[in-house]
């Protein structure tokens, strides 16, 4: 008889991806995702699926855990934003590692949304999750939250590029903040902007046309990346 293999699970969580901008038959925009369509037409797919909860945490929770969003006892175990997942309740991706599966994530999974972040090493709580490997970081903008970094991401820019200096050149992850990647939103209250205000209007953003001439130390680019490598060194 042919050996049976078990199938690959991938979950790609990209924001405000509509049902509708999903390249993946006649009533969708027409995208070229040659890649995305490739693997929808091998797959399974869900075509009355809904998220749990609006709220990013919340419904990654509902995921982690295959359980209804709620207060009930039996629901998932958070219900709003910023904090971390329990360590100790079961997840659906600690079944699949004890299933034999090799389990990794990068990018945000929001599973560990606390003050204490992922760890400059993506580490804290990343077992007890049930996550083999991994590239984890907190998001877009609280990554730059704090001096030193919190996250895989945080550490990664500090290293390589000059975003992770204040203007004395010490390390300070907090002169990198969204404006550093293009997106200028006048949130003047972030401390250590690198991008600053010019005379007669404008904005002056060094980094951010560094960025612009190395795409691949944006964030989307940089973790998608990282999720290649893993890819590249995982149990085939």
């Amino acid at each position: 008889a042919a050996e049976h293999k078990p199938p690959n699970f991938l979950l790609l969580f990209p924001d405000q991806w509509r049902w509708d901008w999903a390249g993946f038959d006649k009533d969708s925009a027409e995208l070229q995702m040659p890649t995305l369509q490739g693997i929808a037409s091998q797959g399974t797919r869900y075509t009355y699926a809904y998220s749990p909860s609006p709220w990013c945490v919340p419904a990654r929770a509902c995921l982690a855990s295959a359980r209804q969003y709620g207060n009930a006892q039996d629901r998932a175990p958070l219900v709003v934003n910023g904090q971390d997942f329990p360590p100790d309740f079961p997840t659906w991706y600690k079944a699949l590692e004890s299933a034999g599966y090799h389990t990794m994530t990068t990018g945000k999974d929001d599973l560990t949304q606390s003050i204490a972040g992922t760890g400059r090493d993506g580490s804290r709580n990343a077992a007890e999750l049930g996550f083999e490997s991994h590239f984890r970081m907190q998001d877009k903008f609280a990554t730059y939250a704090f001096k030193e970094p919190w996250d895989q991401f945080g550490a990664a820019m500090q290293a390589i590029t000059p975003c992770g200096r204040n203007e004395s050149g010490a390390k300070d992850l907090r002169s990198c903040n969204k404006w550093c990647y293009g997106v200028v939103a006048g949130d003047s209250g972030k401390a250590g902007a690198c991008c600053r205000e010019v005379s007669g209007g404008g904005w002056n953003c060094p980094v951010a046309d560094q960025v612009g001439k190395n795409q691949h130390l944006y964030i989307d680019d940089f973790v998608t990346s990282k999720g290649e490598a893993l890819l590249d060194i995982s149990p085939k």
